[in-house]
């Protein structure tokens, strides 16, 4: 929860920037990695707003074998420690009361100075990388469980329907849930997979030691 202040707004909209396009790199590292056709829409969207990924390609090269587009996974990492470094360090966040308070504590000629202190005193490299993977792994599963039950309800609804946008979901879901679907196969004739998906991504979700500011911060995506 926010309360009404201008330097929340700023601070929402950089989560949202933020948080919107980590999420289109994780796509394009799964789209890679599922083998996904790009020739349609939605793929061709994700390529062309990830580009600065393609561009650092040219130095670091995919990993064929695995199927692993390393600029990307390395361009996700960096945008989100920025993402972090800059809550941490332009933003003085804190909770009181279970509302979330921002102040826009930086004038820029103090900007090296403060973040000098806060590294100092508050935080290491060592924390801010952590947090931006373990926040990677938190938005991931987040997608996971939209992805899977968007895909779930348009199968519902439009059986038998052709649709890009479907398909490129049913390549990248069907990787998580077609081990649960051997394992726990359908119960009561039904298929229930992508809903104890969902309740098993969130479950993990849960478990991660990730700081409740930050959480909070992802599910303003």
């Amino acid at each position: 929860m926010l309360d009404a202040h201008p330097h929340n707004a700023a601070w929402f909209t950089l989560n949202v920037l933020f948080g919107m396009y980590s999420i289109m790199l994780m796509l394009r590292i799964l789209l890679v990695r599922a083998r996904v056709e790009w020739h349609n829409q939605f793929s061709q969207f994700i390529w062309r707003m990830t580009r600065p990924a393609s561009w650092l390609a040219r130095y670091v090269p995919r990993s064929r074998s695995l199927h692993i587009e390393w600029s990307a996974l390395l361009l996700l990492l960096f945008v989100t420690i920025t993402h972090v470094w800059i809550n941490l360090t332009v933003f003085d966040v804190y909770q009181f009361r279970g509302v979330i308070k921002f102040d826009f504590v930086v004038q820029p000629d103090q900007l090296a100075s403060t973040i000098k202190n806060k590294i100092d005193t508050h935080l290491t490299m060592l924390d801010i990388l952590n947090w931006s993977i373990q926040r990677n792994i938190s938005l991931l599963c987040n997608w996971y469980a939209f992805s899977i039950l968007v895909h779930t309800i348009y199968h519902w609804t439009s059986p038998g329907v052709y649709s890009p946008a479907a398909n490129v979901l049913w390549s990248l879901n069907e990787p998580l849930l077609r081990p649960l679907r051997k394992f726990f196969g359908k119960l009561g004739g039904a298929d229930l997979t992508p809903v104890l998906a969902i309740i098993l991504l969130q479950v993990a979700n849960i478990f991660l030691p990730l700081p409740d500011l930050f959480r909070a911060a992802i599910l303003y995506l």
